[in-house]
Parts: structure tokens; C-alpha cells; sequence
């Protein structure tokens, strides 16, 4: 992963449009995870597919999501949302005017589904933030834990972090927590091609408290907790995602149902004991991301 500093000859201040996100340090999940942009190129409709190349995709790079400029010409993702709203950095409408509002850009951003949260973790990775704005946003912290000082996010230190060469795997419990929290799992930070997995949504019970996958991307070391099985649950956020993942659940019990405030939790095994549960619930977005391995048995049982 090689995380680029200071590509334009000139900065504008970041103005942060969602400051009440910003009141205390979050993690990558708080900002909602945009499942939209991680679809294959081939599942997107025409008007999808054009809003893309308008904000600097084309199949590939939308197959393979990597930090822009690395490889080609650099564009909209490299830059803020604020920035991409505010300039014409691109000259998107050929009057030759860069420094005029951009409304090619919120159009096509929205027509995907982007908002400015999202964009500015998921797709920016906060990269175009100045270190102030890092700073004053508590974003700081984790690009330090990351091995990064203001002056190398200046590029006034040419000597880019250890950490830069090293994939997900090689990076320290507390380092893959740092890069969760700039929104880079896994499959972000080491450049794979979609699909992308998913975590589940339902909390774990442990020690008689309601454990989410968000809890875990506080602390990635806690993917490791009960032999590994918070690892089969938040498979996205602990960075286990695999060919066979589709075939992977949990063993531990999960939030099940509700009803009336009383909360019911269930391990998969149980809660689609029979045929007709699995065809009346494995339809179920929750339950197809929770228990994989229950709904699609002889699939995974042939593996």
C-alpha cells in the first residue's frame, strides 16, 4: 500500500461538512461502510457506469480499488469532497476555470451514492486532509500509529513509513486498528480485486455484553478472541476474507430477534435447524451475511 503525499503545486483548506461525526475520534465502520461502491463493474447500471467514469473510474480501477495517482493519471479520488465540490480542480465543464463551484461531481457522486462521510474515509482515506486537519479532526493518531509525522505527510521528510511497504498481514495488531480507522481493511490496503466480503451485522453475545464487529475494529486484536471466531464474524474488518469465506460463520451465539425489547440470540446451527427456516430466512440480508455457512450447506459441504 503506498499512500502518496502532496501531488498538486497548490492546497486548499479542507472545510468539513460533518463535524458532528468529528466529536470524538470514531472508527472506519461509524462511517457507514458503502457496499454500493465495492459491487462489480459488471453489476452497475449504464447511468452508474457513466457517473463512475465522471469521477475517474473506469472498469479496472473500479475492479481494483487502489489510491489514485499511484498508476495513471491522477483525478476526483484523489481529492477531499469538499475540494471536488468546491473546484473544478478537473475542468470537468472545458471552460478552462478551476477554481469554480463543481456540480458534474455531486451529481455523479450521488447517483452512486456517495456522501461526503463516506468519500472522504472510504474512497480518500482522509489522504488529501492537511496534517492540521488531521490533527484537528483526531485523525492524527492513527497515520502516527501508521508511522507518519507531519513532516512526512508534508513531503518535507522523504522517508516514507515502514509500514508503507508492508501488507495487512505484516502490520502489527495495533497498526491494522489505525488503518481500519482511516477506513482501509484488508482487501483495501493490499489492493485486491472485488468482490469484496462483508462483516455480519448482528453482534456477538460475550461475557453477557452485545460484541459488534464495530467494537472489534477498535481493537483488531480482538479477531483473535474465543480461538479466532470474532474473525469468522467481522471477516471484512479482521482482514479473513478468502476464496472459501462464503463458507465461514461464527460458532458463537448472535443477536437473533427482538420483540417487545426482549432480545433473543441464537447460534446459526440452531436458528436454521430446519429446511423451512433456511428457505424462509436465508433470503434475509442479515442472515445470508451472518450464517453463510448454515444457508448454503451443500454448497460449502462439497468444499
Amino acid at each position: 500500500m503506498n499512500m502518496k503525499k502532496q501531488l498538486y503545486a497548490y492546497a486548499t483548506p479542507v472545510a468539513i461538512g460533518i463535524l458532528s461525526l468529528f466529536a470524538q475520534s470514531i472508527n472506519a465502520f461509524d462511517v457507514p461502510y458503502p457496499e454500493f461502491r465495492f459491487r462489480e463493474y459488471n453489476k452497475l447500471t449504464a447511468d452508474e457506469k457513466e457517473a463512475a467514469a465522471v469521477l475517474g473510474y473506469d472498469e479496472e480501477s473500479w475492479n481494483q480499488p487502489k489510491w489514485p495517482g499511484e498508476e495513471g493519471p491522477v483525478n476526483a479520488l484523489a481529492l477531499t469532497w469538499w475540494n471536488n465540490v468546491k473546484e473544478d480542480f478537473f475542468d470537468y465543464d472545458g471552460d478552462g476555470d478551476y477554481y469554480e463551484e463543481n456540480p458534474n461531481f455531486i451529481k455523479a457522486a450521488a447517483t452512486l451514492g456517495f456522501t461526503e462521510d463516506v468519500w472522504d474515509c472510504w474512497i480518500n482515506h482522509y489522504d488529501y486532509y492537511s496534517w492540521d486537519d488531521l490533527v484537528e479532526f483526531r485523525f492524527d493518531s492513527f497515520y502516527k500509529e501508521l508511522g507518519w509525522t507531519a513532516d512526512k505527510w508534508s513531503g518535507s521528510d522523504t522517508v516514507l513509513p515502514d509500514t508503507d511497504g508492508k501488507s495487512f498481514a505484516e502490520l502489527s495488531a495495533e497498526e491494522k486498528t489505525a488503518a481500519v480507522n482511516v477506513c482501509y481493511t484488508q482487501k483495501l490496503w493490499d489492493e485486491e480485486m472485488l468482490s469484496l466480503c462483508v462483516d455480519s451485522p448482528r453482534p456477538i453475545l460475550l461475557n453477557g455484553q452485545e460484541r459488534s464487529c464495530d467494537w472489534v475494529s477498535d481493537d483488531l486484536a480482538r479477531c483473535d478472541l474465543k480461538r479466532g471466531e470474532f474473525s469468522k464474524h467481522c471477516p471484512n474488518t479482521c482482514g479473513t476474507c478468502d476464496i472459501k469465506n462464503e463458507c465461514v460463520q461464527t460458532n458463537l451465539i448472535v443477536l437473533w430477534d427482538m420483540k417487545d425489547e426482549k432480545k433473543t440470540f441464537k447460534k446459526c446451527v440452531r436458528g436454521l435447524k430446519t429446511e423451512e427456516k433456511k428457505q424462509r430466512l436465508c433470503t434475509k440480508k442479515w442472515v445470508g451475511e451472518t450464517c453463510p455457512e448454515t444457508c448454503a450447506l451443500d454448497k460449502c459441504s462439497s468444499q
